[in-house]
């Protein structure tokens, strides 16, 4: 009886303690980490978010039962970035806003 196995990688685990001032929460492949920076990709995000004309340009606030439009239209952005810098592999993101964004002045 043939029985074929396969290598499966080990998942790469971080535990990182939140501090109050977190605002985001980046969940990306090698497709945008090979030509962006953690820094560059969190200054990204950073500038994005700290202009309240631009999140209302993308959206109302949230409902209840509807996730914010917003926050995918930036995670394209930062794809759209990252291809731009000339990435060769796919490029899939999570973003995770910790902050409402919606009710700042």
């Amino acid at each position: 009886k043939f029985r074929a196995t396969v290598a499966v990688p080990e998942p790469k685990v971080v535990a990182v303690k939140r501090k109050p001032g977190d605002k985001f929460l980046i969940l990306a492949i090698p497709g945008l980490w090979d030509v962006v920076t953690p820094g560059d990709t969190c200054a990204f995000i950073e500038r994005r978010l700290s202009v309240p004309q631009t999140i209302r340009q993308w959206d109302k606030k949230p409902t209840n039962n509807s996730g914010p439009p917003c926050v995918k239209a930036l995670a394209n952005e930062l794809a759209a970035h990252a291809i731009s810098k000339g990435t060769k592999r796919n490029v899939n993101i999570i973003l995770i806003l910790l902050k409402n964004f919606w009710d700042l002045p």
